[in-house]
């Protein structure tokens, strides 16, 4: 158990980067690193992971998105993660996620919503901390 005062405390942490599949991993990094911070297990932290690389991957797939902009935040009890990107004019709009995506986060997340236009796709997620084993 760490003596760091900050462990667990609530955090909110803004993340700009291209709305391209070559920078997800950005996102994915920025999403261990807060819940790690957070005193999250591995298994929660790697749930997180595969949760942000799903919907972040249904945002970049296709056409320009300009900037995805996440913005991560949380305590000790569960981490949020938004995410919001426009749609470049004139490009055709992202697509819903398919079913395999949804069975992912469906089984990662606690929450997740994705929510589309012809102008922006937001996004949120959230996973609740596991509680520390009793064992």
């Amino acid at each position: 158990m760490s003596d760091d005062p900050s462990r667990g405390a609530a955090t909110e942490l803004t993340l700009v980067i291209p709305a391209a599949n070559d920078h997800i991993r950005f996102a994915r990094l920025m999403a261990s690193a807060v819940a790690a911070r957070l005193g999250f297990d591995f298994d929660t932290i790697e749930d997180l992971r595969i949760a942000v690389s799903e919907l972040c991957t249904v945002v970049t797939e296709g056409a320009s998105r300009g900037d995805l902009t996440l913005t991560y935040s949380g305590d000790s009890d569960g981490m949020r993660i938004t995410g919001h990107a426009s749609v470049v004019p004139g490009s055709p709009a992202p697509e819903a996620p398919g079913e395999l995506t949804r069975q992912i986060l469906e089984a990662v997340t606690d929450d997740h919503t994705f929510e589309l236009d012809t102008a922006e796709v937001n996004f949120t997620l959230f996973r609740r901390a596991m509680p520390p084993s009793t064992t």
